[in-house]
């Protein structure tokens, strides 16, 4: 977030596009209004947010089958349906209302849960001395350095280039707000952040064979507040998951309806240049899409698997491999060409 603060995110404001692939088509135009990169950076992005909204399903499933034994794959249904309701009705400014209730759901709900949590088993001191007894590394390094590398890599870069968070950036009022913005999310985040790291650590004391650990937080508030307060905390993950999956499938409608349908093909010589009308249209389609599809890779997750990390590690790898060196040439370095950045993408 920091070096988003420093190298992004007001660049992208000040840019005054719509989409990524807006400033990536201006700043990298070979020809026919930069369509080439246009459309690849616009199939990165589709293709990595059917994969990582499929996780934000699963991990709604995982929240109602450990908290209400309800089947999961209804809860999918039902939340897709909510967030294809409001999206589709009342676009960006409905997802930042919503966003708003969201959050400050997420952080009551996670900050009372760890403080309860810890409480319960002693205080900070006693956790870590029962973790270190149970295992040495779950208050140390747990992994080869490689591997934790990989990991940080994979998600502090893809969160530099996450389209549905700089996205964002075009909402607000100038660049310097950009810059506040993001201090104050990191505090945000750094909170939830905090308290879900916590959660974690008790529920390994607490339920050491736990086959899912997608479930370990709501089954560790569950048995702690039982179900009626522990609801709550359950609505915050819920809360969490929604405010995510309405900023995405903005995005991903996004990408197929403004950067395919209504600006690389037309550029193309492909379709002529659609109505307004016509995008809106579109647009409405591909949101339709964008929830659907990944509600069917998290109905048959096939070879992505059921680990809601290890999708997101996926998609974040994707994102920052594909397109964080072609928005930091874009910005920073003026000799950075369209082919360069084409064959980064595609490679």
């Amino acid at each position: 977030w920091l070096l988003s603060a420093a190298l992004i995110g007001p660049q992208l404001r000040a840019f005054e596009g719509v989409t990524l692939p807006d400033f990536l088509a201006a700043r990298f135009d070979a020809g026919h209004d930069g369509a080439a990169i246009r459309a690849v950076s616009a199939s990165v992005i589709v293709v990595a947010y059917l994969v990582y909204t499929s996780a934000q399903y699963l991990a709604v499933a995982r929240v109602s089958e450990t908290w209400l034994a309800v089947p999961g794959e209804l809860v999918m249904v039902i939340v897709t349906l909510l967030a294809l309701g409001y999206v589709t009705t009342g676009g960006m400014r409905a997802s930042i209302r919503t966003d708003v209730l969201q959050v400050v759901l997420l952080l009551g709900g996670t900050g009372l849960a760890a403080v309860t949590a810890v409480g319960a088993v002693g205080g900070p001191t006693a956790l870590v001395g029962q973790l270190r007894a149970v295992d040495p590394s779950l208050v140390g390094v747990g992994m080869e350095p490689t591997r934790l590398a990989g990991f940080a890599l994979a998600f502090g870069l893809g969160l530099m280039a996450a389209p549905n968070e700089l996205s964002r950036m075009y909402t607000f009022r100038d660049s310097t707000t950009v810059r506040r913005a993001i201090l104050v999310s990191i505090g945000l985040q750094a909170v939830v952040a905090v308290s879900i790291a916590a959660l974690g650590l008790v529920a390994r004391l607490r339920f050491p064979g736990l086959a899912t650990p997608d479930a370990a937080a709501v089954r560790l508030v569950v048995s702690l507040f039982g179900p009626v307060v522990g609801g709550l905390f359950v609505l915050a993950l819920v809360a969490a998951v929604l405010s995510t999956v309405d900023s995405v499938l903005l995005v991903s409608a996004s990408a197929l309806a403004h950067d395919f349908y209504a600006q690389a093909l037309p550029a193309l010589g492909a379709v002529d240049r659609p109505t307004d009308a016509a995008v809106l249209r579109a647009s409405k389609l591909a949101t339709v899409f964008a929830a659907t599809v990944p509600l069917g890779f998290a109905l048959f997750p096939g070879p992505f698997g059921e680990l809601v990390q290890l999708i997101v590690a996926f998609y974040a790898s994707l994102i920052a491999a594909a397109l964080l060196p072609e928005i930091l040439a874009g910005f920073h370095w003026e000799r950075a060409t369209p082919r360069a950045a084409l064959g980064g993408t595609v490679a």
